[in-house]
């Protein structure tokens, strides 16, 4: 069927892709990533995701399922580690989590996209940072310092002052890595297995860790292939879903922070009849492991879509919270697979701790005489990369 065409969308992710995309001159997308960098609002990026071959295309839903068998060895649950930033088994605040949008907008459905692979720890200007495991310093320069620890593990440091060399060795808790670089006001940790990054904010990593938050789920609207805005009392032919979502940080960060919200870890949908039968369900995004290659970004999230501080057509918009909008069907929801009638349509969004926010719409499929296949509205935000 027609629906199961999935909008395939390359990501920008690279500075030349985004300039090919957009026309927009080099120097220009270019300060604007130097700008966030510098503030601590992009970057956290690293040469292990969880990478596959770029001539593997993963469609859907499915991805999650590759995913997870990808990245089965860092499923190995193994002793918690403490924070970097003292007291060290105190619960610190997190004010970027693991899979959050980090976006560079240069233009209507253009420039630079990829998920935070780490989190970001507030923390004051100078604040010492330590090697949450023990292990050996095998990058020092810059703003970064990486450690390599047992089990196939490295640890990220990132918006620091390096205060070590390449081959030293760092002692947990004890080793002074570097310290937090002003103006970021946090550090970034990532851990990665293999090739896998992980998130350090699931059980059995950061600890002490605690979240009584609930995720939010703002709204759910439904668009045509074409874009256009559908009322759910009137479904036809094949439809995308997106949900605007949200959660908040455990322990609130200070100003301007406190208010950001953040990505919950896991998002799902179902639809039902109305006597509570359920007709398809799905996951539509699972970070509770790792997260997907950049490539997919616009599998995961809608046109919308950005960060927290986000910088818009060369504007920083200061102390601007983001907007999350998920697309839930990548491969569009085809409702002539069901009888005109009204229907359940719930989105449920998880945190690391398992606790959850729901909402529900009612829908009514009602089938138009036959209309021509519509072909997907592209997404330039994930335009084919052009070689500079």
């Amino acid at each position: 069927m027609s629906g199961r065409v999935a909008r395939r969308r390359r990501s920008v992710c690279g500075v030349a892709a985004a300039r090919a995309a957009s026309g927009l001159p080099l120097t220009l997308l270019g300060s604007l990533v130097a700008a966030l960098l510098a503030l601590g609002l992009a970057g956290g990026s690293s040469d292990a995701i969880g990478a596959r071959s770029t001539t593997e295309v993963v469609q859907g839903a499915a991805v999650w399922g590759w995913l997870q068998r990808r990245c089965v060895g860092a499923r190995e649950r193994l002793p918690a580690y403490p924070w970097p930033v003292a007291p060290f088994h105190e619960q610190h605040p997190v004010r970027g989590y693991f899979g959050d949008p980090r976006t560079v907008i240069t233009g209507i459905g253009e420039g630079a996209f990829s998920f935070h692979n780490g989190v970001d720890i507030s923390a004051a200007t100078g604040t010492r940072v330590y090697p949450v495991v023990s292990g050996v310093v095998v990058q020092a320069r810059g703003q970064r310092v990486v450690v390599a620890s047992s089990h196939d593990r490295r640890f990220q440091y990132i918006h620091i002052f390096p205060r070590v060399r390449v081959g030293e060795p760092a002692v947990a808790s004890d080793t002074v890595l570097g310290t937090v670089l002003p103006l970021v006001r946090h550090v970034h940790l990532s851990e990665i297995r293999g090739m896998c990054v992980v998130n350090p904010l699931m059980p059995g990593h950061l600890s002490p860790f605690h979240d009584t938050q609930k995720p939010v789920v703002r709204s759910i609207t439904f668009e045509s292939l074409a874009g256009r805005r559908i009322l759910p009392d009137a479904l036809s032919g094949e439809v995308r879903v997106i949900a605007d979502a949200y959660d908040r940080p455990a322990i609130p960060s200070p100003y301007p922070w406190s208010s950001m919200p953040v990505s919950p870890v896991l998002i799902r949908w179902r639809l039902a009849t109305l006597t509570g039968r359920t007709l398809q369900s799905r996951v539509a995004v699972d970070f509770r492991v790792s997260l997907p290659p950049r490539d997919d970004f616009c599998e995961v999230y809608a046109p919308g879509t950005v960060q927290n501080f986000a910088a818009v057509l060369g504007k920083l918009h200061w102390g601007q919270p983001g907007r999350y909008l998920y697309d839930l069907t990548p491969v569009p929801l085809d409702t002539r697979l069901l009888r005109d009638g009204r229907y359940h349509f719930t989105v449920t969004a998880l945190n690391t701790r398992g606790r959850s926010g729901s909402r529900t719409v009612t829908i009514e499929v009602r089938q138009r005489q036959e209309l021509p296949s519509l072909t997907p509205l592209p997404d330039h935000r994930c335009a084919p990369t052009v070689a500079a």
